[in-house]
């Protein structure tokens, strides 16, 4: 608190500042010393056994009992990571494979065999070898008397050697001058997939469910398409339209984020792309087994069946419905998964649907770019996801990274990623995300610069074969972390919206991926060069990013301001509560302590019920009877002292509480506003915006409408950050505090607002003391420290006013004249030896 009890004449200070436990200590020493009247023999042990009860309660809430609830704990009742998120967890899963698996088979079916002109069957024209000849030679003339002419090749045979009978090139002839329609085949499919991601934003607003139903329903209908289509140039229309349904893997794993405990998401988000690895390496199980493109397009289809799975196994995201206000809704939800899980969860219930519904919708994407660190999140996540992207589908499309069976290299590419999905787990959830992915990125990115410089031949293409699938293997783990840890830095109100936009560049960086991979042709370390520097560039980058170990989810962007790089537990202590914040930043610690606590208390409990008789006797057996009757009278004394003390503070926290309660409607009525319930009707934030623009003049942000928690939330950060602005200090306070009815915390907010804007700027005439000050001798020179205010105009004089502060001094100054020993001259060692104290008592009682 900015003040001490002593600086008011009749309120004191909220409870929990300085002058508690020196009241406390005083009332002790009188309470044992028998100067307080003795009460009756058993009212301090039933209430000193009334306080351990609300004590162990009080250890036993949670969060949902409270008016503000944390989602976080809710996902723990339900049972954090139970059966029902595990079969979730799977159904989601699923859609990376199938979207993995309609990536490869498009890059395999494209991939180019070697081919011939096919009028080389013709007796005029030079035969030819299988390689890549776009030109043909043809005789002219007789057998004497003939001439070479070059002519384009308008038909071709190709190689049926290769694992592909049948492939998409072959179909379209998509050789030579052709050959740029397989480029854009991929460009294109990736171009629907970052609309297809700008889709996926729309989540925030009508829904993830139905997201996950759109795009399911897109991909099938995409997936039959192509296999019907005449020409390349409608292929690459529906190819196109195959790209858009790409949102569903990303929603899957942004609701598998909403409904997990936090302890697990750093293991789920890296496994949930074990699915896409076994994708990857299956694509080439089916080219194998079914040869032509065609066949291998329709017998794909298979795979939507898990969208029957999805649309019954998975729900709406809790979080997201709580966040818009469809309260009945989440407690349906949240019911159905813990009646799955096994657990009751009934009578949680009354406590949701006290919740306040949303008034307006939110998930505003312009607030990624209107708050300055915000800003700088964005920038940083959106170019790294891009990069990471484009290097990693530059290298999934390119069938000869590793070795030049296509085959065998999508499946060794599939196989080095599932190492990445357990590395990416273990290392960010034991050494954190941020230096865990910097470090495997930059590794990676050397990797893939050395790859092409390899020599060929002999041992060294096991060497270069194992430098590109180290490469690859590091690649994909550090995409897996940044995934994560870009939803994690995303507060909850934009977090759909944030990580699908970084989700679109990505994609619309792929676009390029193909047209890099092309530059081998020109010299074959190119693409390797560029995708090596990008990634260590992009990993740099990513040293201005906060860590988010261990760490809650920010629920609106004004919180999430002050996570920023070095202050991340800090952040977590003034946001959210410090017990809250503590037990996520040291869940352990703090599960060891609260057990401690607990025999504790269970301790004293059992010493309320002590029998005298039986203690005694079982003591004399020992020769210990004065030791035995010492305890025990020591025993009752502390419990009654506790429950002194308690009732004390319970006492002193009422009077405030009506005192400050009175104080608010003192400005509100003006406005013909009222405060009934203090604890609660501040919660919102509008009131406390309301009140601080009556008491200052100002114009203060406009409240968020909305009345649910993260609205409440944002409006008391506005309040708070007013404060801040005016220079008041306000320690260990967060808006949580606030809008969870915290007691002690919004009484020294109130506190504070008096001090600074009613006592501290209050002008006193200083005529108004002019006979205490011929009284006492010492009161006529201004107090040391204390400076004279400057007074607007129509005030009197500087020389004749003080401020509120100096007022008090003088106050106190002539109310202890004539005591002996008592000179105050100030606010701090002139009452360290309670005699000023003592004096203004004995003066007022008198």
């Amino acid at each position: 608190m900015p003040a001490s009890a002593d600086e008011a004449p009749e309120e004191a200070p909220p409870a929990g500042s300085k002058s508690s436990p020196a009241a406390s200590s005083r009332g002790r020493r009188s309470d044992l010393l028998g100067d307080a009247p003795s009460p009756p023999p058993l009212a301090p042990l039933q209430e000193a056994e009334r306080i351990l009860q609300a004590d162990l309660k009080c250890l036993q809430f949670h969060p949902f009992e409270q008016a503000g609830m944390e989602y976080e704990s809710v996902l723990k009742e339900i049972g954090g990571f139970g059966r029902v998120q595990k079969a979730i967890f799977l159904a989601l899963s699923f859609t990376s494979f199938k979207a993995v698996l309609d990536l490869e088979l498009m890059v395999l079916t494209l991939h180019e065999s070697k081919f011939r002109c096919a009028q080389q069957n013709s007796s005029d024209y030079v035969a030819q070898n299988y390689s890549e000849h776009c030109r043909i030679s043809r005789l002219v003339g007789d057998d004497t008397n003939f001439t070479l002419i070059n002519e384009t090749c308008t038909k071709f045979d190709y190689q049926h050697g290769d694992v592909i009978s049948k492939s998409m090139v072959e179909e379209y002839n998509l050789v030579c001058d052709r050959k740029h329609y397989a480029t854009g085949m991929m460009s294109v499919f990736f171009l629907g997939c970052a609309l297809g991601m700008l889709f996926g934003t729309l989540g925030d607003k009508i829904g993830r469910k139905k997201i996950l139903i759109v795009c399911g329903v897109t991909d099938l209908i995409t997936t039959i398409l192509p296999a019907f289509m005449p020409t390349a140039e409608t292929q690459i229309f529906a190819r196109f339209l195959k790209g858009f349904p790409a949102a569903v893997y990303y929603q899957g794993l942004l609701i598998m984020e909403e409904m997990t405990e936090e302890k697990h998401r750093a293991v789920l988000g890296n496994l949930y792309w074990l699915f896409w690895c076994v994708g990857y390496m299956f694509s080439g199980v089916v080219v194998y087994i079914f040869k032509e493109w065609d066949k291998i397009q329709l017998f794909s289809t298979v795979f939507c069946l898990n969208y029957i799975v999805i649309f019954i196994v998975v729900p709406e995201s809790p979080r997201w419905l709580v966040l818009k206000g469809r309260v009945e809704e989440a407690v349906d939800v949240l019911k159905r998964i813990a009646k799955w899980n096994g657990i009751k969860w009934e009578h949680k219930v009354s406590k949701v649907k006290a919740l306040d519904v949303e008034e307006e919708p939110t998930g505003n994407i312009l607030d990624l770019v209107t708050y300055p660190e915000m800003r700088m999140k964005s920038i940083v996540i959106f170019f790294n996801l891009a990069m990471f992207a484009m290097c990693y589908f530059g290298l999934s499309t390119d069938t000869t990274f590793i070795t030049t069976n296509i085959v065998l290299n999508v499946l060794l590419n599939g196989a080095v990623e599932i190492p990445s999905s357990f590395i990416g787990w273990l290392g960010s959830d034991r050494y954190g995300r941020k230096y865990t992915t910097v470090i495997i990125t930059v590794l990676s990115g050397f990797c893939l610069i050395a790859v092409p410089i390899v020599p060929t031949g002999g041992v060294y293409n096991i060497v270069k074969a194992v430098v590109a699938m180290v490469g690859k293997c590091l690649l994909t783990t550090g995409y897996c972390i940044a995934d994560v840890w870009a939803a994690e830095i995303f507060p909850t109100s934009v977090r759909n919206n944030g990580l699908f936009l970084a989700t679109t560049l990505a994609m619309l960086s792929n676009i390029v991926a193909p047209v890099i991979n092309t530059l081998s042709d020109v010299a074959t370390f190119l693409p390797g060069l560029i995708f090596g520097i990008t990634s260590i560039v992009s990993a740099l980058s990513l040293l201005l990013l906060p860590e988010t170990k261990g760490l809650p989810l920010p629920e609106t962007v004004p919180s999430s301001e002050g996570l920023v790089r070095g202050r991340e537990r800090q952040w977590a202590i003034e946001t959210f509560s410090r017990e809250r914040a503590q037990s996520l930043l040291d869940d352990d610690d703090m599960e060891a302590k609260k057990k401690g606590v607990m025999v504790e208390l269970e301790t004293n409990h059992r010493a309320l019920h002590w029998e005298p008789n039986v203690s005694n006797n079982n003591h004399a057996e020992n020769g210990n009877d004065d030791l035995s009757d010492f305890d025990s009278a020591n025993s009752t004394a502390k419990l009654f002292e506790r429950s002194r003390i308690k009732a004390l503070a319970d006492e002193r926290e009422a009077v405030q509480k009506k005192t400050f309660t009175k104080w608010v409607n003192s400005h509100l009525t003006k406005e013909s506003l009222q405060v009934d319930e203090l604890y609660l009707d501040l919660r919102d934030g509008r009131l406390l915006l309301r009140l601080l623009e009556l008491i200052t003049g100002d114009q203060l942000p406009r409240p968020t409408r909305g009345r649910m928690r993260i609205h409440c939330l944002e409006n008391v950060d506005k309040a708070l950050a007013y404060l801040s602005d005016q220079c008041v200090h306000l320690e260990n306070m967060g808006a949580h505090d606030i809008v969870d009815g915290s007691a002690r915390l919004t009484l020294g907010l109130i506190w504070t607002i008096i001090l600074r804007f009613q006592i501290q700027d209050v002008v006193f005439d200083r005529r108004d003391f002019s006979v205490a000050s011929t009284a006492v001798p010492y009161m006529s020179a201004a107090p040391a420290g204390l400076a004279y205010s400057t007074p607007s105009a129509g005030r009197v004089s500087s020389g004749d006013s003080r401020l509120a502060k100096d007022a008090l001094l003088l106050w106190c100054q002539m109310k202890t004249a004539g005591y002996a020993n008592v000179n105050v001259r100030n606010f701090t060692n002139s009452w360290r030896d309670g005699l000023a104290f003592n004096a203004i008592i004995h003066k007022h009682r008198r």
